[in-house]
């Protein structure tokens, strides 16, 4: 009896010892996917999972094939993953991939939405109006196609930039091209060669600096050849300035007016001289040589319909905020006198640290710093 019971207990504990559930290792997904210009930081368990936590802790994951732009972030390509751990006392190894995508089309850090230019002008050089950016590398394309430069009017441009991996990003500008010149003009001006009968400023020969602060007006100028390009504080400033906008709700688009060379403002000025006459256009458009745009301090702020901002809630915040991020509102209503512009809501001026005195001062530049304004 004692020897059938033994049995019976040895049965029962083969039954259980069989019906043991051995862990089971399952895949989550055989490939992760990134987009280019994201840290990459993998783990085992993005890839497997297992009810028994044991079994994975000491697994290993081998990452040595990923290529590594500047050690931040991996480049384009897909890269072979290798994962191994222990199973039931035996090593197993399994292969996986990461896929590193470009799928983000390039932006504009500087976009001109509208551009004049002189009646004629068929080499007019556009690219300088239009800078992309893309972690790729990016090239603009320019479609001219649409404008006839023979014929004074309003025309329509595509501007296009495109990553290596054909990401687009395309926009559309506006170009006017002025009124064929009179016939008492025997040609369309030029840098240093006045339109007769009519004034020409002479910037000056050196910038003009008090208390550090660069002075440009229509009694201060600057010579043909001061090109300094974009300010690249200032125009991290302005792009701060842009975000917090946004942050706050505000409408306004990334692209704006900035660095003007001398002959571009030359070429502007002129064509509005052509079409307005010259005693109009010098309410709004400054002689060349006399434009902050010259200086690459000066920002003109675009709205999202494409056109310089001019909307109260807009306007209003930057009037009391601009200041925050070491700029000034440069032609202020009520100041047309002493500025000698029309009033610009839009027109950013940056002085840096000057900016919060000045703002509180509530004075224009002219006033702030005791300097001769007015007109030409």
């Amino acid at each position: 009896m004692k020897k059938i019971r033994f049995m019976l207990v040895v049965l029962l504990m083969g039954a259980c010892t069989t019906n043991v559930k051995k862990p089971e290792v399952k895949t989550i997904t055989s490939a992760i996917t990134s987009e280019y210009g994201t840290k990459v930081q993998l783990k085992v368990s993005d890839f497997l999972t297992c009810e028994d936590a044991d079994v994975l802790r000491d697994a290993t994951i081998d990452t040595k094939k990923i290529v590594y732009k500047d050690a931040t972030y991996p480049e384009v390509g897909v890269y072979p993953i290798k994962i191994k751990f222990t199973l039931n006392n035996k090593s197993k190894e399994d292969k996986f991939f990461l896929q590193v995508v470009d799928s983000v089309a390039p932006t504009f850090s500087q976009f001109e939405q509208s551009i004049s230019i002189p009646y004629g002008t068929k080499d007019y050089d556009f690219s300088k109006h239009y800078i992309a950016s893309d972690l790729s590398g990016v090239r603009v394309e320019i479609d001219q196609s649409q404008i006839d430069f023979q014929t004074a009017g309003t025309y329509q441009m595509a501007v296009t930039a495109t990553d290596p991996y054909n990401n687009k990003l395309t926009r559309q500008a506006s170009v006017t091209v002025a009124e064929k010149p009179k016939p008492e003009i025997s040609q369309p001006p030029v840098a240093n060669k006045p339109i007769p009968d009519i004034e020409q400023p002479t910037p000056s020969i050196q910038p003009t600096y008090v208390n550090g602060i660069l002075v440009v007006n229509k009694k201060y100028g600057l010579p043909a050849n001061y090109a300094p390009g974009v300010n690249g504080q200032a125009l991290q400033s302005l792009q701060a300035l842009i975000a917090s906008m946004r942050a706050n709700g505000l409408s306004v688009s990334d692209s704006y007016s900035g660095y003007r060379s001398y002959d571009y403002q030359n070429n502007l000025y002129w064509s509005y001289v052509a079409r307005y006459g010259q005693q109009a256009t010098d309410t709004f458009s400054a002689r060349p040589g006399h434009s902050e745009h010259q200086t690459g301090l000066a920002f003109d702020l675009i709205g999202t319909n494409g056109q310089l901002l001019t909307s109260p809630t807009e306007t209003a915040w930057v009037a009391q905020h601009a200041h925050e991020f070491g700029f000034i509102v440069r032609y202020q209503v009520g100041k047309e006198a002493i500025t000698g512009y029309q009033a610009e809501p839009w027109h950013l001026r940056y002085v840096g640290s000057h900016a919060p005195a000045i703002y509180a001062s509530q004075l224009t530049l002219e006033e702030y710093l005791g300097i001769q304004g007015g007109g030409y």
